[in-house]
């Protein structure tokens, strides 16, 4: 596996493309959230833009609440909180050298992965896919 370093950060170059592909998936995740928002607000927000993707999901949440929107709701619950909780678990991994000798990422607590692969990396990126895709229209 090819090594790169970006910057000052050595890593192996897969680990850091499918960390990318995880990050832009809960970025544009955050964008749809925040869009949904706004509609079901009925005026543009920008104040969403501040904050993390859990709170955008749970203003979210609270908004369709507000609103008699229980698809929305639904999606908070099942579908949105689920999968930022598993972006959060990889981006609050801790990197460590296994004893195969390649750069890993563990996860930090117990009911996360021991060691996230690359396979795991984009099973979380599809998950915010899926999210995103899955969010109601207004």
């Amino acid at each position: 596996m090819p090594k790169i370093v970006v910057g000052r950060v050595h890593g192996e170059a897969s680990l850091l493309a499918d960390l990318g592909r995880a990050q832009w998936a809960a970025a544009r995740l955050h964008h749809v959230v925040r869009d949904r928002h706004s509609q079901l607000d009925g005026r543009r927000d920008n104040d969403l833009f501040g904050e993390t993707l859990g709170s955008a999901i749970a203003a979210l949440r609270a908004m369709a609440e507000s609103t008699d929107r229980p698809e929305f709701v639904r999606w908070c619950d099942e579908i949105g909180r689920p999968a930022n909780e598993r972006r959060n678990g990889l981006v609050h991994s801790i990197a460590f050298t296994a004893s195969d000798r390649e750069q890993a990422l563990r996860g930090s607590t117990p009911t996360r992965p021991p060691r996230y692969t690359s396979n795991e990396i984009l099973d979380v990126a599809d998950e915010l896919v899926a999210a995103n895709r899955s969010i109601p229209d207004v």
